[in-house]
Formats: structure tokens, C-alpha cells, sequence
């Protein structure tokens, strides 16, 4: 390991505290900061991203040329409309690998404004919180800047002759929305506004996780900065959901020669299949564990295990998540937990309402996050903890559909005698998966009791 693979914000709070930490003193207190955290991502976890980011491009349907046909709206969208677009889907589905494909073809400026702290990948654009705050110290500057820019003719022309705009893709769009009363979107309408002056020459994109895109393309009624215009609002942009779930089920290699389990990385989102090509582990087991934890930490919010969870409301919106992911649980569109579930804990995003304030989601067929999912109901405990969740959610109402809790609970029943059943079977084999084929009169014995069965 070397300085290079030390995160930005650990160096930063080294020196902060020791202005003479060597080089090797840095590297020492973060190997030895990961030793002593399970929550977060092993060392080598950016050199994986990035290798996995490197693994070819694909799509099942023709995904850029419909992100295409949106850019061409936002470019064209005249006085009518804001010149950017939203693209906001659960974590693992390509938002940032669009921005790599799209730079082949159009002028592309790519930002990425991750939060300090963040394990996530791409790292945060260096100096970017500097310039975020210049951009707002300096906003009155720039709008005059812009205005006499404007006023020149012939500087004018030559902006309006340009026949491609620029792209400025602002990933992890989220960072821009404040939380205090005071700094509350202040960043992203400055931004916003300062597309509009250049609007003949650029257009803005802004992705994120985070569903309540009542922020990043926010209706008329929520959106104070909009009440002295007639402009309208490009619709975000969810379809990328469609267009690369189990893109690549037939490119990762060599899986046919081991455990038929392990072709659970193939399918679903393309993070698993391109986490499996960029993995650095020695052995196919090794790295299926790295994606199972990966699995395990996207869907809790960022830890690995059920006691690591610390607040009440994170605790009961993992449950749903373990369930719906296993049992195909109702999410309402209307509850305020759908736009969460999308932003933490993996749920796709299916559609949106022209006011953005209803979130349709759903978590699709997909093999790996119900193996999460199992692992962790699995352990001492959880089981119950999770389904006295579930049932104080249904208490209180407004957030799943009372009407199907009769099939609900035989679907709960069955996985948990499923569950049994593997843990069982893990006496005598570590290695077996939850998704592992078993004898049916194994199961019945489980479900039933051999008592119960007839002979």
C-alpha cells in the first residue's frame, strides 16, 4: 500500500492533528483506522472501483441514445425551460459510467461532488468544496460578468454559433442541497442560475441516489427561486434502470467452472458484474465475500452488521429493505420512506409523478441483495427485531398496504424456514449459499416438523 491509496479526507485529519506525520505514519493510522472499523470498505476498495469502472460499457437496450434524445430537449428547450436535467436511480446502475460514455461524444466537463468522509466512488473532485464556496461568495461577480458578456455582439454571436453545448455533469448532486434553514439549496440555485446566463453554450446534469428529486428538479409550488418566471422543468430521468439490469449475465468469465450459486453476480445491476471483473482477491470465493459485504453495506446504509445500526428510524427502514428485497414487500409511493429506501438502501426507482412527490419503487429479481438480505436476517437475533419492525410500520400506517399481510406472512414463514434450512446445512458446509438448490423434502421437514409430514 502506498500514500496514493489513503483517502484524501484521512490525510487531511492526520495532518491536522500532527503537522510532521511521515508518510509512513499516515499509511500506518489508516491501515490501522480500517483494522478497527467493520463498517467501512477494506483498504484496496478504491483500487477495485476503479478497476471496475474500467470494465467495458454495456446496455441491454439503447439507453445513451435515449439519454441523447433528453440532452437534445434540455438544449433545445428554448426560454420555456431550465437548461439541466436530473438523472437520480438507486446506487449501482451506471449514472457515473454514463457520464464516461457520453465524454466520448460530447464536450464534457465531469464534476463529482462526494461528501468529505465518503468510501464512495469516483473520490470528490480536488477543490471542489473551494470552489463551491467561491461560486457562491462570488455570485453577484459572475452575474455581472455574465450580463456584459451578453451585451457584447460580437461576443454574442459567437456563443449563439455554437452548434454543441457543454456538459456539465455534476455527480453526487445531492452535496449541493444545504440542510440548515439558511443554506438550504442555496448552492444548487446558484449553480442553477449560472447555467441560465450561459445557457447558449452549456447545459447541466445533475445525478444522485437521493429520489426526492423535489430538490434537484423541484415542482413550481416547492421551488421559490421558479415564482418570477414561466419556465417549466425537464422530467428527471429514471430510465436507466431498464437499460442496464443483467446487462452482464454473459460477460464475466470463467463462473461456469465453479459453484453454479456464484451466477448470482451476473445478474442484476451492473455493479456486481463489474465488481466481479475488478476484484483483486486470489480466489473466486474471495471475491464473492468482498461483493457480499458490498451487497450487505449498501443495504443498511453503510455497515455491515444489524448491531452496528444506530439510529431508529435507519433501523426501520433497513428492515423494510431486508423484507422487501426477500418477500416483495409494498412499498406506498406516498410515504416519505420510498425516496429513502432509493437513496441508502438499494430500492429501484420506477417512477415519478409530475410533481415530484410520489416515488413508485420497487426491488426487482435480483439474486444478490436477497443473499445480503438472508445473511443478515441470519444473524442471532435479527429475525425478530426485523419482524416487530415490520410490525410497528403497519401500526402506524400510511406505508404499506394492510391488505396483504396475510400473504405477506406465509411468504415470511417460508423464507424463514428456508433460512433455517441453510443454517442447518452450514453445520457441515460454510460455503453453502441461501441460494443453493435443496432436496424439497429438506425443506418440507423444516417447514413442517418430520412429525407433521404425512408418510
Amino acid at each position: 500500500m502506498d500514500l496514493d491509496d489513503v483517502p484524501d479526507w484521512f490525510f487531511r485529519q492526520v495532518l491536522k492533528g500532527n503537522r510532521n506525520a511521515t508518510d509512513d505514519d499516515i499509511i500506518k493510522a489508516y491501515l490501522e483506522q480500517q483494522a478497527t472499523s467493520s463498517s467501512r470498505f477494506p483498504v484496496t476498495a478504491s483500487t477495485v472501483l476503479d478497476k471496475a469502472f474500467k470494465v467495458p460499457f454495456q446496455q441491454d437496450v439503447n439507453y445513451l441514445a435515449k439519454l441523447d434524445q433528453q440532452i437534445h430537449a434540455v438544449a433545445n428547450g428554448g426560454n420555456e425551460f431550465y437548461n439541466y436535467l436530473a438523472i437520480v436511480q438507486s446506487s449501482g446502475y451506471g449514472k457515473t459510467r454514463a457520464a464516461l460514455e457520453l465524454a466520448k461524444t460530447h464536450p464534457l466537463i465531469y464534476i463529482c461532488l462526494r461528501k468529505e468522509g465518503s468510501t464512495g466512488y469516483p473520490p470528490a473532485t480536488p477543490q471542489r468544496k473551494n470552489w463551491q464556496e467561491n461560486l457562491l461568495n462570488n455570485l453577484q461577480t459572475q452575474h455581472e460578468f455574465w450580463n456584459s458578456v451578453s451585451q457584447n455582439r460580437d461576443n454574442n454571436k459567437c456563443l449563439r454559433s455554437v452548434n454543441e453545448k457543454i456538459i456539465l455533469y455534476f455527480d453526487e448532486a445531492s452535496a449541493l442541497l444545504g440542510t440548515g434553514s439558511q443554506e438550504k439549496n442555496q448552492a444548487f440555485r446558484a449553480i442553477r442560475r449560472a447555467l441560465w446566463e450561459c445557457k447558449h453554450v452549456a447545459i447541466g446534469i445533475f445525478t444522485d441516489t437521493n429520489s426526492s428529486v423535489a430538490n434537484l428538479v423541484p415542482s413550481k409550488e416547492h421551488d421559490p427561486s421558479t415564482r418570477d418566471t414561466n419556465r417549466d422543468l425537464h422530467k428527471p430521468f429514471i430510465y436507466i434502470n431498464i437499460a442496464t439490469m443483467d446487462c452482464l449475465h454473459n460477460s464475466i468469465p470463467h463462473l461456469e467452472k465453479i459453484n453454479p450459486a456464484y451466477d448470482i453476480v451476473r445478474f442484476g445491476r451492473p455493479l456486481w458484474g463489474s465488481q466481479w471483473s475488478g476484484q483483486t482477491a486470489e480466489t473466486d470465493q474471495g471475491r464473492f465475500d468482498e461483493i457480499l459485504h458490498l451487497a450487505k453495506s449498501k443495504l443498511t446504509g453503510g455497515v455491515l452488521k444489524w448491531s452496528e445500526i444506530q439510529e431508529d428510524t435507519i433501523r426501520q427502514r433497513v428492515a423494510l429493505a431486508l423484507l422487501a428485497c426477500t418477500a416483495a414487500l409494498y412499498v406506498s409511493p406516498t410515504s416519505s420512506v420510498a425516496p429513502e429506501l432509493v437513496k441508502s438502501h438499494m430500492a429501484t426507482l420506477v417512477a415519478v409523478d409530475d410533481e415530484c412527490e410520489r416515488h413508485l419503487i420497487t426491488y426487482p429479481s435480483e439474486p444478490l441483495l436477497p443473499e445480503a438480505s438472508m445473511e443478515l436476517l441470519s444473524e442471532k437475533g435479527v429475525e425478530i427485531v426485523v419482524l416487530k419492525e415490520l410490525e410497528a410500520v403497519y401500526k402506524s400506517g400510511g406505508i404499506l398496504n394492510a391488505g396483504d399481510q396475510g400473504e405477506l406472512a406465509v411468504k415470511l414463514l417460508l423464507l424463514g424456514a428456508w433460512r433455517c434450512l441453510i443454517c442447518s446445512e452450514r453445520h457441515t458446509n460454510k460455503r453453502v449459499l441461501f441460494s443453493a438448490r435443496q432436496p424439497v423434502m429438506a425443506f418440507l421437514h423444516e417447514l413442517l416438523n418430520p412429525d407433521g409430514l404425512s408418510r
